[in-house]
């Protein structure tokens, strides 16, 4: 227990000193089972913290009585990585196209993932055709955007056998 509390204050110091900020998962709200997979993906193989993450979906990250918008405009500006869950229901959604939008003019890590169901010739209308994008279901993609992120320093770079384990339950489910 000593051993996993000194390595949570010392990945806590290691996010203060290298000024991580947030992660930002754009979604739609019929897609809340693949968000909580993501952001399982993300916690546990990762190794980012829940406070890092802002997701409409989780508990707690939208408060009773809050105006929903303009929480969401200021968590976007916090956060420096847009991780955008591209689904036939997410290129349906105004609000999704907009966060999409607003994500793009902010200059943000804009991180965008196809789920099942999306090809890339569903994009040739969406501004998201110039952009590389990766695929959820692809083991070699996941695994690009965990070096893209620990290099962009998101995150450290964990025990890969660690990210392994949990990209392959990510992907059976």
């Amino acid at each position: 227990i000593r051993l996993l509390q000194a390595y949570g204050r010392a990945a806590v110091r290691y996010r203060e000193e290298k000024g991580m900020k947030g992660v930002f998962i754009s979604h739609s709200t019929e897609n809340r089972e693949l968000t909580k997979q993501v952001i399982e993906l993300l916690q546990l193989g990762m190794g980012i913290g829940r406070d890092r993450i802002f997701c409409t979906s989780l508990n707690g990250d939208l408060c009773t009585g809050e105006d929903f918008i303009t929480t969401i405009k200021t968590k976007m500006q916090e956060c420096e990585m847009v991780l955008a869950l591209i689904t036939p229901e997410y290129l349906q959604s105004k609000f999704c196209m907009m966060e999409l939008g607003a994500a793009w003019v902010q200059e943000s890590y804009l991180c965008p993932f196809l789920g099942s169901g999306v090809t890339y010739k569903d994009l040739e209308d969406t501004p998201l055709k110039s952009f590389q994008i990766r695929k959820l279901e692809d083991k070699k993609d996941l695994y690009a955007v965990y070096d893209e992120m620990a290099t962009k320093q998101f995150m450290m770079k964990l025990d890969s056998m660690q990210f392994q384990g949990k990209v392959d339950e990510f992907l059976q489910k």
